[in-house]
């Protein structure tokens, strides 16, 4: 099936018409994936939104066939709290975006009773980020780091304390370099492949974007036009255009573009930058295979001993 993606800024009633043209848009093809993401920071997430938009996308779905997930990013614990019915009956997921006040005893409390997918810790240095993910790794669901990234020194830290850690839960950056180092998916995914064609993202302005990084990226078009060309206009023929010739340029003058695939063609790459990237792949792969070739099946880590039964299921041999 052929994975696409939407998000969606402060979602509300009021935008449902402009929301049910992407969804149809994204969804015309046979065999669609559709994963959702509706952020909320500044409007109160309420269970007239979510019935709101659960009604759109039942109403995409009388006309066309496709699989949906959808979930639901934000700091409003209260709300989720409240709404957990509501969400539950839609099946959508949360992922919650720790701040001051919420108490991981209480997080904990609900994660059976809600589909937390995981926890997003702003952090601004590496030191506040250890120490979050002390604390929070108690809810016992997948960790993401927002706002500050890891150096090599640092990932390479981290991930040696979280090897041996019986009790640590999926950190979110370790998925994906798992699956670049040992499944090969990192010639397929969007930074390598392209998102252009497979993620929209639509800002409460209701300007739609191909790419999340919207500071870099022109956007489309605004919705609130009254002929709104096709999602995918002349803005998006261009920055192909100029996707290929970077990418060309790249595999002409870079050793690692076998690798790479020029990356995400949005974002300006220098290969100091990418080398950089190369180093912590190469360094945490090194420590993956020789973890997993030591202990094999008796894995004291959930997450390593998940992580070798899934790659082992995808034909990686861990015995010489």
């Amino acid at each position: 099936m052929k994975q696409k993606t939407l998000i969606i800024e402060e979602y509300e009633c009021n935008r449902q018409e402009i929301v049910k043209r992407l969804i149809v848009d994204m969804v015309k093809e046979k065999d669609i994936n559709l994963t959702i993401r509706l952020l909320y920071d500044e409007v109160q997430l309420t269970k007239e939104c979510l019935n709101s938009f659960a009604d759109t996308v039942k109403a995409v779905g009388k006309e066309h066939e496709f699989l949906v997930n959808i979930t639901i990013e934000t700091y409003q614990w209260k709300n989720i709290k409240h709404l957990r019915k509501c969400l539950n009956q839609y099946a959508m997921n949360i992922d919650l975006k720790v701040q001051e006040g919420i108490r991981v005893s209480e997080v904990k409390k609900y994660t059976k009773k809600i589909l937390l997918d995981k926890v997003i810790l702003p952090c601004r240095d590496y030191q506040q980020f250890s120490e979050r993910y002390q604390i929070w790794k108690k809810t016992g669901v997948s960790v993401q780091l927002e706002g500050y990234e890891l150096s090599i020194d640092e990932y390479l830290n981290f991930f040696e304390m979280w090897i041996h850690d019986a009790e640590a839960v999926w950190f979110v950056p370790f998925e994906d370099m798992a699956n670049s180092i040992l499944t090969g998916v990192h010639v397929e995914n969007c930074e390598n492949n392209s998102c252009m064609g497979k993620y929209l993202y639509l800002d409460k302005q209701d300007n739609v974007y191909f790419c999340s990084k919207k500071q870099e990226v022109s956007k489309m078009y605004c919705l609130k036009q009254e002929n709104p060309k096709d999602i995918y206009n002349e803005v998006y023929n261009n920055t192909l255009h100029t996707a290929i010739e970077k990418r060309t340029e790249c595999q002409n003058e870079c050793e690692i573009f076998g690798f790479c695939r020029g990356a995400c063609p949005l974002k300006e790459r220098k290969k100091e930058a990418c080398m950089a990237l190369m180093q912590k792949v190469a360094c945490w792969g090194t420590f993956l295979e020789k973890e997993i070739r030591n202990a094999f099946v008796e894995i004291e880590n959930p997450c390593m001993r998940q992580l070798y039964l899934s790659l082992s299921a995808y034909g990686f041999d861990f015995v010489e």
